[in-house]
């Protein structure tokens, strides 16, 4: 994924529109109570943020402006969804609305990219990425870097300064690290930096690919995703004390995160069926995996 990161607004509305022949589902997350999905989907025409209960059940579609609302995330409190839209002028900025779809305002005033939200586990702030020039994610003309601002949207700050792109941060479980992705090495690897310090690790090496991650709640674990040489896309899980890694599952897509729920037992994954992008779901051994349903 090179991500691979939103003031008109109506209402919540119905999903009962007639969709589209190809549908595309990406970028799901899980509340923080695991009970419901929130992802973006194409089912409408137009990406837009949608969520349903962890089962596929109770579809509700809660953007619906012009242009691609992507990459939503709850805050750790479950009342806010952060997600990205070039909604007001076309540069893709931060947006923050109730979790409900109500009241969606802009956080970020930037120019260009900023998007793939991450907020921290204490709420108070946000990371993401940004390129000043780039209108897309994948633009690979355009360096990419990893900023973190207040949860209300103040104090952008820069962290790090590598070369390459820096991509799709995620937060460490004690608030003080992030890992991301990038391609300083010359392939797309996981980095670990430290935010007082800036110190920079590498998690990952190899000839491998190795792109979007989340922690398990325990903080013991990343699951990654790989894409071998030969094309091949995988979900990995990762001891980044040791560097351990171990297969999981085969997955049809690398465009998005592995995402753990917050009990620690099923994980979301990004996966195929033909043409059209899914929304995959597995227990946390790869066991049990589906492609998500989602219905009204």
């Amino acid at each position: 994924m090179k991500f691979g990161l939103v003031l008109v607004f109506l209402a919540l509305t119905s999903s009962a529109q007639a969709e589209p022949a190809a549908v595309n589902d990406h970028f799901a997350v899980w509340s923080p109570d695991g009970r419901s999905i929130a992802f973006t989907s194409d089912r409408s025409g137009d990406p837009e943020i949608y969520v349903a209960l962890a089962d596929g059940s109770g579809l509700r579609k809660l953007t619906d402006t012009p242009g691609r609302d992507a990459h939503p995330i709850y805050t750790p409190d479950g009342e806010t969804l952060l997600f990205q839209s070039p909604r007001n002028d076309g540069a893709v900025r931060l947006f923050a609305m109730s979790n409900d779809g109500s009241g969606a305002r802009q956080l970020s005033a930037t120019q260009g990219f900023c998007g793939v939200p991450a907020p921290s586990p204490d709420g108070r702030r946000i990371a993401m990425m940004c390129s000043a020039r780039a209108t897309a994610p994948g633009q690979g003309a355009f360096p990419w870097r990893i900023f973190v601002m207040s949860a209300e949207g103040g104090d952008l700050t820069p962290v790090g300064d590598g070369p390459g792109n820096d991509q799709v941060p995620v937060w460490t479980p004690d608030g003080r690290s992030l890992v991301f992705f990038s391609n300083r090495s010359g392939v797309d690897q996981l980095y670990q930096i430290e935010l007082d310090s800036g110190a920079v690790s590498a998690l990952t090496r190899g000839p491998h690919a190795h792109r979007a991650a989340s922690f398990t709640p325990d903080g013991e674990m990343l699951l990654m995703m790989r894409q071998t040489t030969d094309g091949r896309h995988e979900v990995r899980a990762l001891n980044p004390e040791s560097g351990e890694d171990r297969l999981i599952l085969e997955t049809a897509s690398g465009f998005g995160a592995p995402v753990v729920s917050p009990d620690g037992r099923r994980f979301l994954f990004p996966d195929a069926e033909g043409d059209q992008a899914r929304i995959g779901l597995a227990d946390i051994d790869g066991s049990n995996r589906r492609l998500l349903e989602f219905r009204d």
